[in-house]
C-alpha cells in the first residue's frame, strides 16, 4: 500500500479510513441516531462524494496543473510540499519530479519512488502530515 494514510493523519479523519470502517460495519449511522444528527457526521456524509485529482500536468519548475474530478482545474506550486526524506530527490531532480502521476484509486499525486501527496492537501489547501 502507498503511504496515503500517513498523509491524512494530521487531519483527524480520512475518507479512505471512513470507507474502510463502513466496509467493516456495513452501515452508516442510522437515521435519527445521535451520530446521524451530529454536525461532524453530516460533514463526513457530504464528503462521501469527494473531489479528487483526475489528471496532472507539469507546467514548469515544481508547478503543476491539476484537473479535478468535478471538472475544475488548479495550478499549484508544490515546492512547499516537497519536504522530508520521501521528497528529497523529487525536489532536487526535475526529471524525477516530472514522473508524477495520479493514483487512479485514491486520486492522489504519486511518484515511482512511492512518495505521494494526499488530494485533500492539494484541493483544500490542507497542511500535510509531517514525515
Amino acid at each position: 500500500k502507498r503511504t496515503h494514510y500517513a498523509t491524512c493523519r494530521r487531519y483527524g479523519w480520512c475518507p479512505l479510513v471512513i470507507a474502510e470502517n463502513w466496509e467493516m460495519t456495513g452501515a452508516w449511522p442510522a437515521q435519527g441516531s445521535p451520530s446521524a444528527r451530529s454536525r461532524r457526521w453530516s460533514s463526513i456524509q457530504e464528503r462521501s462524494t469527494l473531489v479528487r485529482v483526475a489528471a496532472v500536468r507539469v507546467l514548469h519548475d515544481r508547478t503543476v496543473e491539476l484537473t479535478l474530478t468535478d471538472g475544475r482545474t488548479r495550478v499549484i506550486d508544490l515546492t512547499p510540499l516537497l519536504v522530508g526524506p520521501a521528497f528529497s530527490r523529487i525536489s532536487e531532480d526535475a526529471a524525477l519530479f516530472a514522473q508524477v502521476e495520479v493514483d487512479p484509486e485514491f486520486g492522489s499525486l504519486i511518484w515511482p519512488s512511492g512518495a505521494d501527496i494526499c488530494p485533500d492537501v492539494l484541493i483544500h489547501d490542507r497542511i500535510p502530515a509531517e514525515g
